[in-house]
């Protein structure tokens, strides 16, 4: 709930306590701090982890206000089906809370801290996000209302994973999508990787075009072009495309995402739409004709091995699927290889006996690299 439409709600609630009394009397409401603009606050952790939690108050309380609350994980549930997300509750043997009573003192309007504390992620599978709700149970001694929709703060448990990346320029890795005919014609489609670039290609070499992932003039992820700069983020098909509005950082991780709905190209960026633009097809082709320099690439161009990207790449991944912002920044790190639409998951954290990087779907499209595979360790996922 966005700040003005929490006062709005306040507001509601002093005039109906107010009723049609001749001398209005207004009341308070109590809420968990910072839950005015979102109701969730992220916590990503390594291996442990606090962070404190305060109650509010709508005005300055007379008399000290002793408010109760504690852990709710049906509300995990009831979150996953409003956001889209797919959290589970943290056990309780992961995480201790120091209280579960909090004290508004006279005269003021927010309680003293909480502690929630992360005593581990034993048990947890890797990637799996967490949720512990906290919700309001009581309030003794005072005189107002719990406000409804900030009853519960969901604290999310995010892990850093640690992880390797491999090094792109000048390798680049082909992949061979031929011998499953469902790729013929697939109505929805979408990219996305992790990416950390060292140095963007000059304007003046292949118009400053770097590519991330895809097949030339059949929808690819790629920085730059003739009419944008060379750190610019761009969709590409045929004359179809859409950049990002400023350039991505270098020396940065950074999530990107190609989405094609059936309707419309979508670029994102961390999570963030950086733009669209709606094409006049219904589906998009893996098994695009011609010769090897015409498959599916990672790290270089289609046509001749060119405008490659120097970089390093991991979490890299292929669907039949739309992913929406939410999916996108679920999947930051990590995602279950059998997730439903998953054509293709390239982690680039280690090669198999043959020296590829391989599919962890169990598909079997490999990516075949031109290079033995270079790496660089101990990458954090989020970057923190």
């Amino acid at each position: 709930m966005k700040t003005n439409s929490l006062l709005i709600t306040i507001a509601a609630f002093l005039v109906a306590f107010a009723g049609c009394k001749t001398e209005p009397e207004y009341h308070d409401v109590f809420y968990f701090s910072g839950t005015e603009d979102n109701p969730a606050t992220t916590l990503y952790v390594e291996n442990t982890a606090e962070m404190g939690v305060t109650i509010s108050s709508s005005g300055v309380v007379n008399n000290d206000v002793n408010i109760t609350f504690g852990v709710d994980n049906s509300r995990v549930e009831y979150y996953n089906n409003v956001h889209g997300t797919n959290y589970q509750p943290l056990p309780a043997a992961n995480f201790s809370l120091d209280t579960k009573t909090l004290t508004i003192k006279s005269g003021q309007n927010i309680s003293n801290p909480a502690k929630i504390s992360i005593l581990s992620l034993d048990g947890l599978a890797e990637g799996v996000t967490c949720c512990v709700p906290l919700s309001i149970t009581a309030v003794e001694n005072g005189s107002g209302k719990v406000l409804e929709a900030s009853r519960t703060k969901y604290i999310v448990i995010g892990q850093i994973i640690k992880t390797r990346a491999a090094k792109m320029k000048p390798n680049y890795w082909t992949v061979d999508f031929s011998g499953d005919e469902s790729l013929r014609a697939v109505p929805q489609v979408t990219y996305e990787a992790r990416v950390y670039v060292n140095k963007y290609n000059s304007k003046s070499s292949e118009v400053g075009i770097a590519t991330v992932m895809g097949m030339e003039e059949n929808f690819i992820l790629r920085f730059g072009d003739s009419e944008i700069n060379p750190d610019q983020l761009q969709i590409a098909k045929e004359s179809y495309k859409v950049a990002s509005s400023s350039g991505l950082p270098t020396q940065a991780w950074h999530h990107v995402a190609a989405v094609f709905d059936g309707t419309q190209y979508m670029l994102y960026w961390n999570g963030k739409l950086q733009g669209s633009t709606p094409v006049p097809y219904a589906t998009l082709d893996f098994m695009y004709p011609g010769h090897e320099n015409n498959r599916f690439k990672i790290g270089a161009s289609t046509q001749g091995n060119s405008r490659q990207l120097n970089a390093f790449i991991s979490e890299v991944r292929v669907w039949r699927k739309a992913l929406t912002p939410n999916d996108l920044l679920n999947n930051l790190c990590y995602v279950d290889p059998t997730a439903d639409g998953l054509v293709a998951y390239w982690r680039f954290n280690g090669t198999d006996s043959n020296g590829n990087i391989p599919d962890l779907t169990g598909h079997g499209f490999d990516a075949k690299p031109r290079y033995t595979v270079t790496y660089t360790e101990d990458v954090k996922c989020p970057d923190m």
